[in-house]
């Protein structure tokens, strides 16, 4: 297998050169000079090449005509076939490559960023996605300039660990575990455009292939996670809490307000249970439910109060409830307030994390109003499994129903 090397010539253009045969020839045509800088690749040292070879003979020595036509047919590599025959222009179309999905990479991290924010939800993995973002920017541009191919490979091996190895090490559960591999795969696609300069057209067109065989294989994962939630869990509800959720059911799996203003059916998944169960224990909830496969919990609040706050009532309850929850709760933190559609009204859900014990929750709570009073749904879950709950919180949530009485006039 012949050597390749990369020459840099005077006025700063690099060059391949296939062989010590073909890097012989150009010297003895003086299309080189004796002290020219030049690779032996894979290593990125330069050096003179009088320094690296001896050349004193190779004015007088004698080449087997074998490698005479091998040096006479050689054609040039990359742009532009009329070059001097033996050189070979260097394609950086590996590099460019990469740089350029390394762009779409990180297009396609600040939209799932989007549309974290869009849903509500927020968790400690999106400093994680911001810091990647930059990195993978900065790489793609330098990249796309012909430079930084080992900070993308470094940065192609960091993700492979992080990602491929030591999430779903963690997280142990099916979905971390097909990612992780999807993830592997991801960053061999890099490493096939960037594992050293020389690379052909069919190898650039498997590595940027597999990267985005990789990226189509996560995202619809990701989607069959989002319909089957047991994907995102360790192991499946244990029996004994199924049947203890089955004997804390209650019998008509409907929620009803005594005046018919608010009502609910739960969505598939969600068990409305008894107020005294020892699931749940909220006994000033007017309604309490579960969702054991992704441990999410429920519980609805009614104020009968006259909702006289004003126009920004809702908002004002909100705050009031947030004032009284830190009181009582000093780890009370609100995350996040968004404007939601709470049922058949629209009302406003925050976003919340707290402290109870030594367990940290993560939840949600929706607000909205009717003529005599608020509505207050609470969801939570433990911290971490918050983007399997949120999904199934806003089932429930959308689930309630609120109608106006009206009032007859005498």
């Amino acid at each position: 297998m012949s050597d390749h090397y990369k020459i840099s010539a005077p006025d700063g253009t690099e060059y391949f050169v296939t062989g010590l045969p073909a890097l012989q020839r150009l010297y003895r045509e003086r299309s080189i000079a004796a002290d020219v800088l030049i690779q032996k690749l894979p290593i990125d040292t330069w050096m003179p090449m009088n320094e690296m070879y001896d050349i004193s003979q190779w004015d007088s020595m004698t080449i087997p005509e074998t490698q005479i036509a091998g040096t006479e047919s050689a054609t040039p590599y990359g742009f532009g076939a009329a070059r001097t025959p033996g050189f070979e222009i260097p394609s950086n179309r590996g590099m460019r490559a990469a740089g350029i999905l390394f762009m779409i990479n990180a297009l396609i991290s600040i939209l799932l960023l989007l549309a974290i924010g869009a849903r509500g939800a927020r968790n400690g993995s999106t400093g994680g996605y911001s810091i990647a973002i930059i990195i993978d920017v900065l790489v793609g541009i330098n990249l796309l300039r012909g430079q930084w191919r080992s900070s993308a490979v470094s940065r192609v091996c960091l993700g492979a660990v992080i990602y491929g190895l030591i999430f779903p090490l963690v997280r142990h559960t099916p979905l971390a575990i097909i990612t992780g591999v999807f993830q592997l795969c991801f960053s061999g696609g890099f490493l096939i455009l960037l594992y050293k300069e020389f690379i052909s057209t069919a190898r650039m067109l498997v590595g940027v292939g597999v990267v985005a065989f990789c990226w189509l294989a996560i995202s619809v994962t990701v989607a069959v996670s989002a319909i089957y939630p047991a994907l995102s869990r360790t192991d499946p509800p244990p029996a004994s809490r199924l049947s203890e959720v089955s004997a804390s059911a209650l019998p008509i799996q409907h929620f009803e307000t005594d005046d018919k203003v608010a009502s609910l059916d739960p969505p598939d998944g969600w068990v409305l249970l008894k107020r005294d169960n020892s699931i749940v224990p909220a006994a000033t909830a007017a309604m309490v439910a579960i969702h054991p496969q992704s441990d999410c919990y429920a519980a609805l609040v009614i104020e009968d109060l006259a909702a006289n706050l004003g126009d920004d009532s809702v908002s004002l309850y909100v705050s009031l409830v947030e004032e009284n929850q830190k009181k009582s709760v000093p780890s009370f933190t609100v995350l996040n307030q968004i404007a939601t559609q709470f049922g058949n009204n629209t009302g406003q859900r925050i976003e919340v994390t707290w402290q109870h014990e030594k367990t940290k929750v993560h939840g949600w709570r929706s607000f909205c109003k009717s003529a005599n009073g608020y509505y207050m749904l609470s969801g939570w879950c433990l911290e971490g499994e918050q983007t399997t709950a949120l999904p199934q919180y806003i089932k429930l949530e959308k689930s309630f129903s609120l109608t106006e009485r009206k009032t007859v006039k005498h």
